[in-house]
């Protein structure tokens, strides 16, 4: 078994789930360490979406569908949801 845990004071032990045969216990992740992934994702500013060759939505539309996902501090994440509408957009 291989238990992973931050050796802080005051963190809580491993949960192990041995009777499940789990190969893996991970312990619950800190605050802490929840704050420090959170500011190692790349974030930028998205101001555009450039939509080339689109002959089925009018302008509204496409604008309506990428909108929520601009402006600043925007992640990876942030630019497939706003293909992922898009392509919502196409489909409907």
């Amino acid at each position: 078994m291989l238990v992973v845990a931050e050796n802080q004071p005051g963190a809580e032990p491993a949960q192990t789930n041995t009777a499940q045969g789990s190969a893996l216990d991970v312990a619950k992740p800190t605050a802490e360490a929840n704050k420090k992934v959170a500011e190692k994702v790349p974030s930028f500013n998205v101001f555009e979406y450039v939509v080339e060759g689109n002959t089925v939505l009018d302008k509204g539309k496409v604008e309506e569908a990428v909108y929520p996902y601009l402006g600043e501090s925007k992640t990876i994440e942030d630019v497939e949801k706003a293909r992922s509408a898009l392509e919502k957009a196409y489909q409907d």
